[in-house]
């Protein structure tokens, strides 16, 4: 048409056709009908109003508006861009205030934030975004992920492994477990790491850790296990092993085979699991009973080794003793037993021959008729034959003669008769007691006088010690002196006149002889 102001032609607006030339002026499109460009010629290129949101294309076809541009729909027009630096959350948009995503750079999106505002904002780990204006980031294949956010490129997705895995070799993109004693977090700051080994001391319960925190096992040597709390190692106890070196919570101290036990806690080997000896007995090689005088309690210690000696000076009541307490009884000769724990003689005319006697141990009796010279006898060849009081032994028993005594006391019934004190002697023989002696022992031709021996008279003898008489001569006769021994001190005694002719005869005086008062 022509513009009556610039005198020019342009073309009919949109909406608008001309198909005459010349004139100053363009025909509408009927209602609700427009054009798809401007310069149309013909009625025909008014086609129905596209909806809202669309606009029609080239081939005649309403389509959506694109993102970033919207279409109010009342005239045939083309979709019209958001002002600014916005754009639309998405194609087809029909009115200007739907322009209200901000246009984000490569490596952010917009989101929508408390509920109302789209910001923009970094991609987060393990997505990007290489296009602006994006609502979303794009997330990195699975094993893939960013070393930071913002990322804008797929290029930027790096292989990972997940916790408790690393690379077997850089960029091998193979996973191996973290060894034992070893972990790997999966955040993103450990996430493009090698596992991490364990602080000093400590180590996992097996591979594929994933924390710190499942440090938590002490490390421990074979022939512990791990505590209850795992915090410390505690040591396999007597007649048990554990050959594994780092246990873990699962191993446990394996029992040695009934009858072996360990010398020493934390053994590490079924090899240390040897024969041991129950209480009383000794390890020599092989058990055996202690002896007496010997003991072994058997405990985890001693019950791998010889039976102890006692202390000194003591020895035990029998063989296999199982404590040193039962040392408790002095050591005994033979002639000894026991009594309160200590040695005793045994008693005369008793003998004991047993050496290292035990409290059962008793003094045997001599046969009847023997005794024992000493206490503690130790053969029954100390039991002899003894004397009854009154006797005396030289060999045989013999009756004590008059002037010896033997009371047959525990000494004397072994010994001869015992004499008198001096000038005593006994009322007769087989005297039990000195205290018999009694009577003064007055020698012959005299008589006891109390405590004195008197010579027997004139006319009297005593052949006899210890005599308490003198004997009276015979008739006509007479000793001629006093203390006279023999009856042959006794001669006949004539009266005046007549003079003794035999022992026992007087005959007158012969001639020229006399003889006054009776003589001899």
């Amino acid at each position: 048409m022509l513009n009556l102001t610039s005198d020019k032609c342009v073309p009919c607006p949109h909406n608008f056709y001309q198909n005459q030339s010349g004139k100053h002026y363009c025909f509408p499109c009927p209602p609700l009908h427009g054009t798809y460009s401007v310069g149309s010629t013909h009625q025909d290129n008014c086609t129905e109003f596209c909806p809202p949101g669309t606009q029609l294309n080239s081939s005649g076809l309403c389509e959506p508006c694109p993102r970033g541009t919207y279409r109010v729909g009342d005239k045939q027009d083309q979709c019209t861009s958001c002002p600014g630096n916005v754009t639309t959350i998405e194609t087809g948009r029909d009115k200007q205030s739907d322009c209200i995503i901000p246009i984000c750079p490569s490596g952010m999106f917009a989101n929508l934030t408390g509920g109302v505002n789209y910001t923009c904002e970094y991609c987060d780990l393990g997505f990007y975004q290489p296009e602006n204006a994006s609502m979303t980031c794009i997330p990195c294949n699975d094993s893939y992920s960013t070393i930071d956010t913002g990322s804008q490129s797929v290029s930027q997705c790096l292989f990972y492994c997940e916790a408790g895995y690393e690379e077997s070799t850089h960029n091998s993109k193979t996973c191996v477990p973290c060894q034992r004693g070893f972990y790997r977090p999966g955040d993103h700051g450990n996430r493009f790491k090698n596992c991490s080994q364990c602080p000093a001391g400590n180590t996992t319960e097996g591979d594929k850790s994933m924390s710190l925190s499942d440090c938590n096992i002490k490390i421990c040597s074979s022939g512990y296990i791990l505590s209850r709390d795992n915090s410390t190692c505690e040591a396999c106890p007597y007649d048990t092993y554990q050959p594994q070196n780092l246990p873990n919570t699962t191993v446990v101290c394996l029992n040695c085979t009934a009858g072996l036990g360990t010398v020493n806690l934390a053994s590490n080997s079924s090899s240390d699991c040897i024969e041991f000896c129950d209480p009383g007995q000794g390890n020599n090689g092989s058990c055996h009973i202690c002896d007496r005088g010997y003991w072994n309690n058997g405990n985890t210690s001693m019950r791998f080794q010889p039976c102890q000696k006692c202390p000194h000076s003591f020895t035990t009541d029998s063989t296999g003793a199982t404590d040193v307490n039962l040392c408790s009884l002095e050591i005994c000769s033979p002639g000894y037993i026991l009594s309160n724990l200590t040695c005793q003689a045994c008693p005369y005319d008793t003998y004991q021959p047993n050496a290292l006697p035990n409290t059962s141990t008793i003094c045997l009796n001599c046969t009847e008729g023997f005794g024992t010279v000493s206490v503690a006898s130790n053969t029954s060849t100390s039991c002899i034959a003894f004397c009854a009081p009154g006797q005396g032994n030289t060999g045989t028993c013999d009756l004590c003669s008059q002037g010896y005594w033997n009371n047959g006391n525990i000494l004397m019934r072994f010994e001869p008769c015992q004499r008198c004190p001096e000038n005593y002697t006994t009322e007769s023989t087989g005297a039990v007691d000195e205290k018999n002696c009694s009577l003064r022992a007055c020698p012959a031709g005299t008589s006891i006088d109390g405590d004195d021996c008197k010579p027997c008279d004139v006319g009297k003898f005593q052949p006899l010690p210890y005599q308490r008489f003198c004997n009276e001569c015979r008739a006509n006769t007479s000793t001629s002196s006093t203390g006279s021994t023999s009856p042959d001190d006794c001669t006949i005694k004539c009266p005046a006149g007549q003079e003794g002719i035999s022992n026992d005869t007087c005959a007158p005086c012969g001639d020229d002889k006399f003889k006054g008062e009776y003589s001899f």
